[in-house]
C-alpha cells in the first residue's frame, strides 16, 4: 500500500471520496455498511485514522459552520485522492494470505469423534446460513446503495455462499454423516 496506508486508512479516504464527511457521518456508513465486518476499523479508531491522514495531508478538516464547538468535516485532499487511487489498485489486484482458522479445526479434526464432527460442521452451516440471511437483509434495508458497496455485499455473499456449498461438500463425505452417499 502507498506509504505504509493501512486498510483502515483507505476505508476513510474512499468514504470521504465519496462526499465529504464530518466523523459521526462516517460512523453511520461504516455500520450500515457492515465495513466492520471486513476490516479491522474499530469505532473507537475513527478519530485516530482521520486525524493521522489529517497529518499525513491526505484530508483536511474544518468547523462546519455554528461556531467553535461545531462538527469537524473532513475532505479528501488531491494527496489523498492519488494515494486512495493508488491503494485500491494495489488491493483490488493483490491475492494475500488469508488466515482462515476453519483449516487449523480441519488439519486437527481427526482428534474428535466423528459424530462430534459431523455436529461441528453442521453448527458452522447454521452459522454461516444466519449470516447470510443477515447479509441479505441488512443489503435490502439500504438499497439502493452505491456500486461499491454492492460490490462489497456481492462479494460476502458468494464468499458465504461458497463456504456452504463446501461444508455440504465436506459433510457428504464424512463418516457417519447422515448426509453421507
Amino acid at each position: 500500500m502507498p506509504d505504509g496506508l493501512t486498510n483502515a486508512d483507505l476505508v476513510m479516504l474512499g468514504l470521504l471520496a465519496e462526499e465529504p464527511r464530518h466523523a459521526y457521518d462516517l460512523e453511520v456508513v461504516i455500520r450500515e455498511r457492515g465495513i466492520r465486518e471486513w476490516t479491522s476499523l474499530a469505532f473507537s479508531s475513527v478519530y485516530f485514522v482521520l486525524n493521522r491522514l489529517e497529518e499525513r495531508g491526505l484530508v483536511r478538516s474544518e468547523r462546519a459552520a455554528g461556531g467553535p464547538k461545531a462538527r469537524r468535516v473532513y475532505r479528501l485532499t488531491e494527496d489523498g485522492r492519488s494515494a486512495c487511487v493508488e491503494g485500491t489498485r494495489r488491493l483490488l489486484v493483490q491475492l494475500p494470505p488469508r488466515p482462515a482458522p476453519v483449516l487449523v479445526g480441519m488439519a486437527n479434526s481427526a482428534l474428535l469423534p466423528a459424530d462430534e464432527f459431523v455436529a461441528a460442521l453442521q453448527e458452522r452451516r447454521r452459522v454461516v446460513t444466519d449470516k447470510l440471511v443477515e447479509l441479505r437483509r441488512t443489503r435490502s434495508g439500504q438499497e439502493p446503495v452505491p456500486r461499491s458497496a454492492a460490490a462489497i455485499f456481492s462479494y460476502h455473499e458468494a464468499e458465504l455462499g461458497a463456504e456452504l456449498s463446501w461444508i455440504s461438500e465436506v459433510l457428504a463425505d464424512a463418516p457417519g454423516s447422515p448426509e453421507e452417499d
